[in-house]
């Protein structure tokens, strides 16, 4: 009998490590749509920010920071749009925007139509950020590392520390 639950116990441990390891490697894991919002509305205005990414299966994302409106959730303004192609390597996911729009709104929220593009004439670099899903997979953090003094030439800095996003689809 002793025998007996020593197996199941191995067992049961290598099946928990084999899924974890499942888990880690599927690379649909990032699929969906992912937000980040703390509902409460700007100084002076009705509505508050969400950003949002949409990973999709053929490899391509959206990123956008909208504006919902404090009592409907409805999308009132825009503050950037972009897109692109992304891959998975380890924990790491690469985001390449290069031929694909990056649209901001100059003057902070607006409409879709106002958005401009950054600069068309200069590249996007990829960039590489580390996620880690929690949560039973609910929820995505984003790491973009360190930040640093200076933001070179065509890169997109962000200095903000890691960003958790919740599933939404």
């Amino acid at each position: 009998m002793k025998k007996l639950s020593y197996l199941l116990l191995v067992c049961f441990l290598v099946l928990s490590v084999s899924c974890k390891d499942d888990e880690d490697n599927n690379p649909n894991i990032v699929l969906g749509t992912w937000e980040d919002s703390n509902e409460e509305a700007n100084e002076g205005e009705d509505y508050y920010a969400v950003e949002t990414f949409i990973f999709r299966a053929d490899g391509t994302y959206e990123n956008s920071v909208t504006g919902r409106d404090s009592e409907s959730g409805e999308v009132t303004c825009y503050y950037r749009m972009s897109s692109g192609t992304y891959t998975r390597s380890g924990d790491k996911l690469i985001l390449d925007g290069s031929g694909y729009a990056h649209l901001y709104h100059p003057s902070g929220c607006g409409t879709m139509e106002e958005l401009v593009d950054y600069d068309p004439a200069e590249p996007v670099e990829p960039r590489e950020i580390t996620f880690e899903i929690t949560n039973q997979g609910t929820e995505l953090t984003l790491d973009y590392g360190p930040c640093n003094d200076t933001c070179p030439p065509n890169a997109y800095c962000i200095c903000i520390g890691p960003q958790t996003f919740i599933k939404v689809d």
